[in-house]
């Protein structure tokens, strides 16, 4: 029991400490004995419960566990960082809705669709984009590419 609170105790730092959401193997690696799967959350439902009453929760997004503000305080969150939110204009956000029904789309492909005029796309606009390949073939990868980035960026 003295050993699974350090284990927590772990967890929970690493948790406060890295800007990237922190996967159940993450957490595993970070120890030297094989530590299950099924231990990892129940630590992992513990902290979120130690954690209810304050300012901060743990939540479950697409790619492990992070901490968080509540809902509650991001009025006030915004005024420290207004810059913050992305400002998106629309053919930014129409070239991400065909790719995400799309996939797998190319560079070649959303350059096709600009020079028939469907939309104009400015340079900075495919830093959104991670090109994996430049072929269809990679089909799996370029959908979880595309997908893990629009998760990153439109939440």
């Amino acid at each position: 029991m003295a050993e699974d609170n350090q284990i927590k105790k772990v967890i929970e730092v690493s948790l406060l400490t890295n800007n990237q959401p922190l996967s159940i193997d993450d957490f595993q690696k970070m120890f030297d004995k094989n530590i299950e799967r099924s231990t990892v959350r129940m630590l992992l439902d513990e902290i979120k419960q130690d954690w209810q009453d304050k300012s901060l929760e743990l939540t479950q997004v697409a790619h492990g566990y992070r901490f968080q503000s509540k809902l509650e305080y991001s009025e006030f969150l915004k005024k420290l960082n207004p810059d913050r939110v992305p400002k998106y204009s629309r053919a930014v956000l129409e070239v991400l809705a065909i790719i995400a029904y799309r996939q797998p789309v190319t560079r070649g492909d959303i350059e096709k669709m600009e020079s028939l005029g469907i939309y104009e796309v400015v340079p900075e606009d495919f830093g959104l984009v991670d090109f994996s390949c430049t072929s269809k073939i990679e089909a799996q990868e370029i959908i979880k590419n595309g997908i893990e980035i629009m998760l990153k960026e439109v939440g």
